[in-house]
């Protein structure tokens, strides 16, 4: 449990500072959500190596492009899906799904700054890593795949606890959106990992879910 711990206290750190309102829409969000995931990941691929798994986590296999885009996109649209419903038109809960895209960035600035979509990407295939390569398998070796499963996703959704916080809205209160995104794609994404036995496909996965959902695909508020 001290990997588990490890990583959970370090991301909800990260999230308090990330979801500042002083980071809103700057490119320089991203910079701080890379470097401080960067560090977890070289410790996270060093045990792994050192453990003789990371070769086979991160081996590629017929099927894997296919298997993580779809898996993404059935997140994209469960998304678009939930928030019709949580945030419906004219309701003051919309001011959450503004609030979080304002933290975010316009895409039209972020896509000018030519190592943004580079770090999003990289954050995505970080996070995979971390927690399903690092903390998944640790906690599946002692509780078995299911419980593996099933508490990764929850420390997973742990971390984001903060934004219900930092992205709250006077009016809406406190902000769940971010904090039911990470539980629904983290048991996704962990499913998927312990299904195929490698990282590949939760790593296509995430890194498309996020990148279209931040550079591409933005709502009418």
């Amino acid at each position: 449990m001290l990997v588990a711990s490890l990583v959970t206290i370090t991301s909800i750190v990260t999230a308090i500072f990330a979801s500042n309102s002083a980071w809103a829409g700057q490119p320089r969000l991203w910079a701080l959500l890379f470097f401080s995931e960067l560090p977890l990941a070289a410790l996270a691929a060093r045990q792994l190596y050192r453990d003789g798994r990371l070769r086979a986590w991160l081996r590629p296999s017929g099927g894997d492009i296919t298997l993580g885009v779809l898996t993404a996109v059935a997140l994209i649209v469960g998304s678009w899906a939930a928030r019709a419903l949580i945030t419906p038109n004219q309701s003051p809960r919309q001011a959450w799904l503004a609030r979080l895209y304002l933290q975010m960035g316009d895409p039209k600035i972020l896509e000018q700054v030519a190592w943004v979509p580079a770090a999003v990407i990289s954050i995505a295939i970080f996070d995979e890593l971390i927690w399903r390569g690092w903390v998944q398998s640790r906690l599946t070796i002692r509780w078995g795949p299911r419980w593996g499963v099933g508490m990764t996703a929850l420390l997973f959704t742990f971390q984001a606890l903060p934004t219900c916080v930092t992205l709250a809205d006077p009016v809406a209160g406190k902000n769940p959106l971010l904090l039911l995104t990470a539980l629904v794609a983290g048991l996704v994404w962990g499913y998927l990992t312990a299904v195929t036995g490698r990282l590949v496909p939760a790593m296509i996965s995430h890194a498309t879910f996020v990148y279209f959902t931040v550079m591409q695909f933005r709502p009418g508020l």
